[in-house]
């Protein structure tokens, strides 16, 4: 009975997702989309969860850096990584709302590709935050540490793919704003939720 269970739960997962695929709205920009699904971006945030790693609770968070709910929601992450360690997958998602802040998205991409990603995230939300001047951000992600040679090709590429990827991904999930959680890829959590609300779910999840 179980493992039929765990058949029909597959099943529908599948089809949630190509109903996901075929509900695109009709005035997205079909060639963005599909720049940015061809696009397969060097950020270790986007691998699925191993299989192996069946009790670790996956939580996607969707952001902006120009959102001010999002600073706090990042303090939440970490002190959730703090107290879960292993058992809890952070995803950072680039979701751009305040153009302003397009070049600390970018920055975020590059350090990324040298899987400092999350790093860069926390220290700009706990330190930096509001800071867009290209010196002050380059001189962050110096401090990671990050190879400063990679760094500064990247930073001379169109990085917009990564972060369409993720933005579009999102809006198919039905991110609206931010900050917008999906745990586990299927339970969405709207807003600045207390640290003790992703406790409550987290630990449910895992006691299963």
């Amino acid at each position: 009975m179980k493992k039929l269970f765990l058949i029909l739960l597959c099943l529908l997962s599948l089809n949630g997702c190509e109903k996901t695929t075929q509900e695109t709205p009709q005035n997205q920009d079909q060639t963005t989309l599909e720049n940015a699904t061809s696009f397969t971006p060097p950020i270790e945030e986007l691998k699925p969860m191993p299989e192996h790693l069946k009790k670790k609770v996956k939580v996607s968070k969707f952001f902006d850096f120009g959102c001010a709910y999002c600073r706090q929601g990042s303090k939440t992450m970490k002190a959730l990584q703090a107290k879960y360690g292993d058992q809890v997958d952070i995803q950072f998602m680039h979701f751009l709302i305040h153009p302003q802040v397009t070049d600390v998205h970018k920055v975020a991409a590059c350090v990324g590709e040298q899987g400092k990603f999350s790093d860069f995230t926390y220290k700009y939300f706990e330190s930096y935050y509001g800071t867009v001047d290209k010196k002050a951000l380059r001189k962050i992600a110096q401090d990671l540490p990050t190879e400063m040679g990679a760094y500064d090709e990247c930073m001379k590429k169109n990085i917009s793919p990564i972060v369409e990827t993720h933005k579009n991904l999102g809006t198919l999930l039905g991110v609206r704003g931010t900050p917008f959680f999906m745990i586990n890829d299927k339970i969405p959590v709207r807003g600045a939720a207390s640290f003790d609300d992703f406790v409550a779910i987290i630990d449910g999840l895992l006691a299963q």
